[in-house]
């Protein structure tokens, strides 16, 4: 299945689209090597994405004579409506049971993006069905401008439990009794997998324009920028990522959110709705809203930054990163702190979950917070929907004494507004 093809919308020009001749405006184009002999690649204007390139119905590329579901060989060509001026690279893909994560940098015009007229911004699309359904791509790097493109790219998924069940113990190498209640053997609770967390990394680096096919030296040059990342859930069908409001430097007071494709202003998300319902989207207008959600930087400054690597614990409260690091050492008196080529490391922390009397995170704390524990007695960390606030004993499970734990703070903590009340009168 073809996880990255988009459908062209516009072309810059239409009428010169793959003429034979080479002219028209089509820069994007050199003619040598292209993907269409002796004609200039027209550059696309305006793209969008659906599911039609990812497969046929039964989730196989075809049927057999006898009936039976095959992926295509050689000499099969599947039905798609794709994009053949696009180009990928940067592909990554991270598996945790049925839930499959992919990510890659595309740019929808090949051509134009090795000459820096265009840009690579790096996707992702997850399935949580091991691969038969996958959400549209999303547009995780939304660089501004052809003057930066994507490096190399990570994503990663948060990591099995880390149960001490198995692991020999000295001195007798005998190993950890299992809790008979199902609840695992961890160190603490960051040791615990969350299933529907994953961080993604991005590297920048000048947009430079690439050597052609035909030029005897063909290495690329690289110069790294910045690196950004951001913890990300999914949930209700989607991702949410984890932002940071910043001023946006283009806000117009008045200004609508999106743009049509002659850039005339409007609030209608869709340039046009096809007939079997897909949304051509508008662009997003630059001078809206007046705060935009951003990632965090990972690493800024004047150095060159690049080449991210990246892990956590199996609960995603702890990222670790590395990256590469280069800053000339132009000083007389040596080398300084940020100067010459190094590898840097990075952590970065998130709150862990903590028993807390407002258990259902309502804003009040009464009755229903204990009737949310005795509702999960039973229940441990293993479930996906395991009550962290109510594990008033920290034994990673929710049991009676959790229960009487709640309401003893509880009854402390009324005790303690009724007397309030007298004191103030």
């Amino acid at each position: 299945m073809n996880l990255s093809s988009s459908t062209p919308y516009l072309f810059q020009n239409p009428d010169d689209a793959g003429n034979e001749d080479g002219t028209g405006d089509n820069a994007a184009g050199d003619g040598t090597g292209d993907l269409l002999p002796n004609r200039n690649t027209p550059k696309i204007e305006h793209f969008y994405w659906t599911d039609a390139n990812l497969h046929d119905p039964t989730g196989y590329w075809y049927k057999s004579e006898t009936g039976d579901n095959l992926f295509g060989d050689d000499n099969y060509t599947p039905d798609i409506s794709g994009n053949p001026f696009e180009n990928v690279f940067s592909t990554r893909l991270a598996i945790h049971g049925d839930l499959v994560l992919a990510g890659y940098a595309y740019c929808v015009n090949w051509s134009a993006g090795k000459k820096a007229k265009d840009h690579y911004d790096f996707y992702i699309r997850v399935s949580e069905n091991a691969g038969e359904d996958w959400t549209l791509p999303v547009n995780v790097s939304q660089l501004k401008n052809h003057e930066a493109s994507v490096a190399d790219c990570r994503v990663i998924l948060t990591p099995p439990t880390l149960d001490e069940w198995g692991i020999y113990s000295p001195p007798y190498g005998r190993r950890i009794p299992f809790s008979m209640t199902g609840a695992p053997a961890v160190a603490s609770t960051g040791d615990f997998n969350v299933r529907n967390t994953f961080f993604v990394g991005v590297g920048t680096k000048e947009n430079i324009p690439q050597p052609s096919p035909n030029e005897t030296e063909l290495e690329e040059s690289e110069v790294f920028l910045d690196t950004f990342y951001s913890q990300a859930k999914i949930a209700n069908g989607g991702i949410e990522f984890e932002t940071y409001a910043k001023e946006n430097p283009k806000y117009e007071e008045g200004a609508l959110p999106f743009l049509e494709i002659d850039g005339t202003p409007t609030d209608e998300a869709c340039a046009e709705v096809l007939s079997d319902g897909t949304c051509v989207p508008n662009e997003t207008n630059p001078a809206y809203p007046e705060l935009v959600d951003e990632f965090n930087w990972l690493a800024k400054g004047d150095a060159n930054q690049g080449d991210i690597q990246m892990t956590c614990n199996p609960f995603g409260s702890r990222l670790y990163t590395i990256w590469e690091q280069e800053l000339p050492i132009t000083d007389e008196d040596g080398q300084k702190h940020f100067q010459g080529s190094d590898v840097w490391f990075r952590k970065v922390f998130y709150e862990e979950p903590e028993a807390d009397l407002d258990v259902n995170q309502d804003g009040e704390v009464d009755s229903l917070d204990g009737r949310e524990i005795l509702s999960h007695i039973g229940s441990t960390a293993y479930d996906a929907d395991f009550l962290w606030r109510g594990d008033f004993l920290a034994d990673h499970r929710i049991t009676g004494k959790d229960y009487s734990l709640w309401k003893t703070e509880f009854n402390k903590l009324k005790l303690s507004q009724k007397r309030n009340r007298w004191a103030s009168k």
